[in-house]
């Protein structure tokens, strides 16, 4: 009696234990951390700031570090800094930094540069607090030393302390002529007099504690001060309206116990909610009410949830919104996006693999895999685990739904339907078919009127009123029987979701079927949504998500950025997106533009999605079953980020030199290579960047979106530019910068070139004007004189024609001597004379028609080039020039430049032109020779162009020398290469590739190459400047000129270090194979040996085997005359057939029928073993089967089994003791009457 009651105690605590309710905090929270490991200098962090311009200023005890979202730089006192520990940042009104270090240090920072504030040894403590006063004064509280302040010259002063005996942590100003002084004493008002600010008088405020303030802020919206203090927690400090300097004070957060914290930091964000750094117990958050401004909520983030440290010296708010912690000992953290919760159920009793979610007005239900979990939706949250043991099967909870009644509808993976009565906990089984298959549950849901529940076989409806059930199959039109989920749209049609060519959905006309693709294509569909234009969504394992309106119209992949095409569940939110889950993912789709969006370790989803283990409850959020918990999505926290990144060029390099770009650039006139580096800042997703440019003034159109964070132009010229760079976040909300160049022109594009160049046209025309009427004034003189004359010239004329025919004669003597070629037209063309070098110059070979005198050159046509020319001549009254080439007797080419000249009459009019031939053959061939020599030296030029690109950037080393080996230049790759520059080579060796070099045979190497006039290469082990030892491949080439003599010797040097280690592997391994070549020769012996062996005992195997082959090939005609023909088979079932397929010859199979008493027997049996063990087993079975059906009439299929057994335990000698062989058959057996 006495165990009894024990026993039942035990029951009664354990049943407590399992159905008792516990208060919980499963919520886990997930941060950015960043650490050493990440570029912090030090994983103590002090204090945080942010500057103008988005970077963040993050003060640890060994250095500043400047972040930009993905990478830190660190500034020390090599930096500039007064000193490497920061205890204190402020950003004044101005955007500038200010830095406070340990022992009294200042830094100021306006965004350009560091500049250390002169203390003149005032301070020797750790500057704890900095603040700014209305006439931009800064103000310093050091520890030991008290207030101090520097004013807009950054000139420091102290002020009387006005203490004793207390050291200083905070400062926060009331008025200008009023502050509160934070110290270890306690909180002290401070009046400040005279335009100097003196100290007036001070007086503690009794409202607070005499403990040690380490922290005061002003609240945004009332007349109130936070106190934060060391062991007294936070305090509200309330002015008395009606009395001067009188305060009353009111404990924060009292009802959340944190009365006795270790305030650090406090400020509020932007939305109210106070902020609380603690020293011991992570950071608070305590959640303003709209409505009364009072805090009704709090949450504390701590090692526990996620935080990763306990001990926050600082909590910051950035320009974006996002919330930043300093810990001491972890880094800076980043407090992400709130919009996604994670909750993991921890406790031993159950399991955290969430299969099903579920919510309704009071609780959150999940179903586990030892049973189900009951989560009350209040502040505190309470859990309930119910189990085997309150009436649940031990099974999976797959599927919950509430129908109206208010019972909870549970199924589960093996074990069929369960109801839950939620106001007594009771729970009944509801009886849905005794098939297993059936009674696997994937999904419920349901209306007023019907429950629908999917099964791996089939889809079943229960009306709530009458109970009754109908069952769909693919009897009915399903595709598959395996329905993976089941969905109600709005309008009342029931999804079915299968694998197969088409979805189902049962409607009021019965089972409709839609096409879900055009061609042979089998879709294994998952889960099914509607979204808000009432479009259904269909999510597959394995090709993605489909939307379906009237057809198939839109498959979205991992080519269009789902995160995998393997999905898990679907659901749409309110706000017109779908969301989909998968392994160690979610994808949201924009349901207007399709476009994607995935959330992924980053965003903290670390965990598996389990099938259809989704919920959306009545305010929108969605909550997603996973393997190690459950992942809540609160839309109305995911607020659209419509703060752009902060944008900052960086850097500006024109042709790779680093220009100052602090203002609008203007460059002297160069071509040059452009390349300009920014950087968008977002800590929120800062690989989510990105960036369009354009340069204005050189290019047409923007570029194209990018990630990269620069960009280059390699050719720019003379002009003004605008280069316009873009950035954008995450949400497409995006920044602009401007940044003006200026290529200045070359002076002939300048004006004052230009002006220049037009005066000196101006003059010249002037002067070319004057010159002409200075010419014509002295040709009218020079005509007057000739009147004069007139007369005198007739008087002479017989003199003057005497001397004219003297001068003919002498003319007469020149044409004919004269080696030029003469001949004279009248003005219609005919030729009157041709002197005696014209037939010298052309010779008999001239073919022309016209070719004697009295011929007439219109006779070579109207387009023929000495037509031409004399035409222009005849009637410009003006002489032609112009060259042809001929070619006379001598088959030599000959280039002739012709003068036509007109001889003019009194009149003005043309009677005669004279052509004058002179032979410039050797003019026009220097003339080719000159521009031969020019395309030959252009392309030299761009020859050496090239050469001059590869020998400065290239990694080789080379060295130019005179052939007598003396050094005259070395290249930027030898410095590289080798450590020594050219004046390192003469100090230390001498200018000589003698000299110089490391291998002994230089001498006969270069004597070799200048007598061979070829390329010599040798290997060589060099030593570097370094003392290191490396292999260097060089190229010995002569420098020919066009006379084939030597002018120079260029020797390139390669590392070839590497290669020759790799040589040396490779002769380590050729030795190892030949030595594995040798054993494996030795071993091919054995081998042969043992072979001649192996062959003897296979030719006595083979003939064991054939024996027993043929024994075998025996026993299966005995098998065979036991088992019944097909034709036996057939007598009783006309429309069979039988499959029968042995592994072996003789299998452990076998079929057999009967008919007896009118019955027929019929069984089918697969017996323990193969091959022959089977056979034997199957010939037994039979032969007892015919003795117990056949021979003893017994054909009641429970008896007959019952007697085989018994029978074969006999023939076997079983006895069931351990370790005994188990032999028997499996066996289905059929009794037809």
């Amino acid at each position: 009696m006495y165990f009894n009651k024990i026993k039942i105690i035990s029951w009664v605590f354990m049943l407590l234990s399992l159905f008792s309710a516990t208060t919980i905090q499963s919520q886990t929270y997930k941060f950015k951390n960043f650490g050493v490991k990440e570029g912090l200098s030090q994983s103590f962090v002090y204090c945080i700031n942010q500057d103008s311009k988005g970077y963040l200023w993050v003060g640890t005890g060994e250095g500043l570090c400047k972040f930009d979202g993905i990478n830190f730089k660190t500034f020390l006192t090599n930096d500039s800094l007064a000193e490497n520990f920061i205890t204190s940042s402020f950003r004044d009104k101005s955007g500038n930094l200010w830095f406070g270090h340990s022992h009294g240090g200042i830094t100021f920072y306006d965004g350009n540069q560091f500049k250390i504030i002169n203390t003149k040894d005032k301070i020797n403590s750790a500057i704890n607090n900095i603040i700014e006063d209305d006439n931009g004064n800064i103000w310093l509280v050091a520890q030991n030393e008290g207030l101090l302040r520097i004013n807009k010259n950054l000139e420091m002063e102290s002020l009387p302390k006005g203490l004793n005996d207390v050291i200083f942590y905070s400062i926060c100003f009331i008025n200008n002529s009023e502050l509160f002084i934070g110290t270890s004493n306690g909180l002290f008002l401070n009046t400040l007099t005279g335009n100097n600010h003196k100290l007036l008088r001070s007086f503690q405020i009794n409202a607070i504690p005499s403990t040690k303030i380490q922290c005061i802020y002003k609240q945004k919206n009332d007349n109130s001060y936070l106190i934060g203090t060391e062991d007294e927690g936070l305090f509200q400090l309330f002015p008395d309206k009606n009395k001067e300097n009188q305060f009353s004070a009111i404990k924060v957060g009292s009802e959340y116990h944190l009365e006795n914290e270790n305030i650090q930091d406090v400020f509020e964000d932007n939305e109210g909610n106070l902020w609380l750094a603690t020293f011991g117990n992570g950071v608070y958050k305590l959640f303003v009410s709209k409505i009364n401004g009072k805090y009704e909520e709090m949450v504390n983030y701590s090692e526990n949830n996620g935080l990763g440290n306990k001990f926050v010296k600082d909590v910051f708010q950035d320009n974006q919104g996002n919330i930043w912690a300093g810990t001491y000992g972890n880094g800076i953290v980043l407090f992400t996006n709130d919009y996604f919760n994670f909750y993991e159920p921890k406790n031993a009793k159950y399991s955290s693999n969430i299969f099903s979610v579920f919510f309704d007005e009071q609780n959150e239900w999940y179903g586990v895999e030892n049973g189900l979990l009951r989560m009350e939706s209040g502040k505190v949250r309470k859990i309930t685990f119910y189990t085997a043991l309150n009436g649940l099967p031990k099974d999976k909870i797959i599927a919950l739904f509430k129908d109206i009644n208010g019972l909870l509808w549970i199924g589960t993976g093996k074990s069929g339907i369960y109801q839950m009565n939620i106001k007594d906990e009771k729970f009944a089984k509801f009886h849905l078919s005794d098939n297993i298959l059936e009674n696997s549950i994937n999904a419920i849901t349901g209306d007023i009127n019907k429950i629908w529940i999917a099964t791996i076989s089939g889809v079943f409806s229960i009306d709530l009123k009458t109970s009754s059930k109908q069952h769909y199959t693919i009897r009915d039109g399903l595709p598959n029987n395996n329905i993976k989920h089941i969905y109600k749209d709005s309008k009342d049609r029931i999804w079915i979701a299968s694998y197969g060519k088409y979805i189902c959905a049962v409607t009021k006309k019965g089972i409709l079927k839609y096409a879900l693709s055009t061609g042979s294509e089998i879709l294994d569909v998952i889960s099914i949504t509607e979204d808000k234009d009432k479009n259904i969504w269909f999510a597959t394992y394995g090709n993605g998500i489909y939307k379906y309106d009237t057809s198939l119209s839109k498959n979205i992949s991992i080519t269009q950025g789902l995160f995998s095409d393997y999905c898990y569940s679907i659901i749409s939110d309110d706000s017109g997106y779908v969301w989909v889950a998968h392994q160690l993912g979610l994808s949201r789709i924009n349901t207007n533009d399709f476009s994607v969006k995935t959330f992924t370790k980053k965003d903290g989803i670390v965990h598996n999605c389990n099938f259809n283990a989704v919920f959306k409850d009545k305010k929108g959020n969605i909550c997603f079953g996973t393997s190690l918990g459950t992942i809540k999505y609160e839309p109305a926290k995911n607020k659209k980020n419509f703060v752009p990144p902060w944008l900052n060029i960086t850097s500006v390099k024109f042709s790779d030199k680093n220009v100052d770009f602090s203002k609008n650039l203007v460059c002297p006139y160069n071509i040059y290579k452009l390349r300009i580096e920014f950087m968008g800042i977002d800590f929120r997703e800062p690989d989510k960047v990105t960036y369009q440019y354009k340069l204005d003034g050189y290019d047409l159109y923007w570029s194209e979106f990018t990630n990269i964070n620069y960009a280059q132009y390699n050719r720019i010229e003379d002009g003004n530019y605008t280069f316009i760079i873009k950035a954008y976040n995450n949400d497409g909300v995006c920044t602009e910068k401007l940044l003006k160049i200026k290529i200045n022109p070359p002076f002939w594009k300048t004006w004052w070139f230009i002006i220049s160049v037009i005066i000196i046209i101006i003059a010249s025309v002037y002067l070319f004007y004057k010159s002409r009427i200075n010419r014509f004034k002295k040709r009218q003189i020079i005509l007057e004189s000739l009147v004069d004359e007139r007369t005198k010239e007739v008087m002479n004329q017989k003199e003057e024609i005497e001397l004219k025919n003297v001068e003919l004669e002498k003319l007469s003597i020149v044409a004919s001597e004269t080696a030029n070629a003469i001949t004279i037209y009248d003005r219609d063309g005919t030729i009157e004379y041709r002197n005696n070098a014209f037939w010298k110059l052309y010779g008999d070979k001239l073919q022309e028609a016209v070719f004697n005198i009295g011929d007439n050159i219109k006779a070579l046509g109207k387009h023929h080039i000495v037509q031409e020319h004399f035409s222009k001549c005849v009637n410009d009254k003006k002489s032609v020039v112009y060259s042809t080439s001929n070619m006379p007797k001598s088959g030599d080419v000959v280039w002739v430049q012709t003068t036509l000249t007109p001889i003019l009459s009194k009149e003005k009019q043309v009677t005669k032109v004279v052509s004058i031939d002179t032979d410039i053959t050797d003019i026009k061939f220097s003339e080719e020779k000159i521009r031969l020599q020019s395309v030959k030296l252009e392309e030299y030029n761009k020859e050496l162009e090239k050469l001059s690109i590869v020998a400065r950037e290239t990694d080789n080393a080379i060295v130019i020398a005179a052939p007598t080996g003396e050094i005259e230049w070395i290249n930027e790759g030898f410095t590289r290469l080798f450590g020594y520059t050219l004046d390192d080579l003469k100090q230390l060796f001498g200018t000589n590739l003698i000299k110089t070099s490391s291998n002994p045979e230089i001498k006969n190497v270069i004597k070799k190459c200048l007598e061979e006039k070829k390329s010599i290469v040798y290997s060589v082990l060099n030593t570097k400047k370094s003392g290191e030892q490396i292999w260097v491949q060089t190229t010995l080439t002569p420098i020919l000129d066009d006379s084939n003599i030597i002018k120079k010797l260029v020797a390139i040097d390669s590392d070839i270090t590497a290669i020759e280690q790799e040589k040396q592997k490779v002769e380590i391994e050729r030795q190892k194979v030949k030595e594995r070549n040798t054993k494996l020769w030795e071993t091919y012996s054995l081998l042969n040996k043992e072979k001649e062996k192996v062959e003897e005992v296979k030719k006595i195997i083979e003939e064991k085997n054939k024996n027993i082959t043929d024994s075998i090939n025996y026993a299966l005609k005995i098998q065979e005359a036991l088992i019944p023909k097909v034709k036996t088979v057939k007598q009783y079932f006309n429309e069979s057939f039988i499959l029968f397929k042995p592994r072996d010859i003789v299998s452990g199979d076998f079929y057999w029928i009967a008919e007896v008493e009118n019955q027929i027997i019929i069984t089918v049996a697969d017996c323990t073993g193969h091959g022959v063990p089977g056979a034997l087993m199957s010939m037994l079975g039979m032969s007892i089967l015919k003795e117990i059906v056949v021979k003893e009439y017994i054909t009641q299929p429970a008896l007959i089994l019952k007697r085989l057994r018994k029978e074969i335990i006999n023939v076997l000698h079983q006895t069931g003791t351990e370790g005994e062989q188990i032999d028997g058959m499996d066996m289905a057996l059929c009794a037809i009457a």
